[in-house]
């Protein structure tokens, strides 16, 4: 059904941003942004990410039930974002309603509990591989010559601090070190859409911003926090 209802673009809309363009249109351009080859590769993903999240939730400790309940209750809100009344909406109407604040709020605290007991937790290996993907990043965005001086300053300030998170990794483990990530991608997706434009460039960036996000989502001990990647890109876009 979905697929039918992707297909279903024809014609073309006036709107100058993309936050208040209907859903059904928007979602091919988001998932190009993301990397994914189509609307639907992105889809399997997100809810791929929120099955994960799902179990995790089923096995947590926790000295209350009702708090499962209630994340699980959440996860299938957001869950909502790629269902058929949310296509009739505005990128803006559909996120903001289904990326609630409330919503938002309670991934966050799953996302606290899950780091404290140790759920996906991070190894050295996984830190140092996903630090690489983002130093080719940070390479290619500074070959392509019309990186301000601010974006090159912020970019070389995240590469730092994932660095010398790296480096006291034996002693902090991976505090902090998602978070960065998280920052940063989230400036690569930024300078995408206005400095990569050109064929080539444009699908070698794609690529690795994808691997940037499939790091991001499948190490990270912030792991529901990763969920949170969709608003940050649509919010980039409008």
């Amino acid at each position: 059904m979905i697929d039918e209802m992707l297909d279903t673009t024809a014609g073309t809309y006036q709107n100058t941003t993309i936050g208040s363009t209907p859903m059904t249109d928007a979602l091919p351009q988001i998932a190009s942004t993301l990397g994914y080859p189509t609307s639907l590769d992105l889809i399997k993903a997100f809810n791929y990410r929120l099955d994960r999240l799902r179990h995790d939730a089923s096995v947590l400790d926790l000295s209350r039930e009702s708090v499962r309940q209630i994340a699980f209750r959440r996860i299938d809100e957001i869950q909502k974002i790629f269902d058929a009344p949310a296509f009739k909406r505005s990128v803006n109407q559909a996120f903001g309603s289904y990326f609630s604040q409330v919503n938002l709020d309670s991934i966050d605290d799953l996302s606290e509990r899950l780091e404290s007991q140790h759920f996906g937790r991070s190894d050295a290996k996984n830190l140092l591989g996903a630090f690489e993907v983002a130093k080719q990043l940070a390479e290619l965005s500074r070959s392509n010559g019309n990186l301000s001086p601010r974006a090159k300053r912020l970019i070389s300030i995240h590469i730092d601090h994932l660095s010398n998170l790296i480096d006291s990794y034996e002693t902090h483990g991976e505090m902090d070190f998602w978070d960065h990530y998280r920052i940063l991608f989230s400036k690569f997706v930024e300078l995408h859409e206005t400095h990569f434009k050109d064929g080539e460039t444009s699908k070698e960036y794609k690529e690795r911003v994808n691997t940037m996000l499939g790091r991001l989502i499948t190490s990270s001990s912030l792991a529901a926090n990763a969920i949170t990647v969709a608003p940050v890109v649509v919010q980039l876009l409008t």
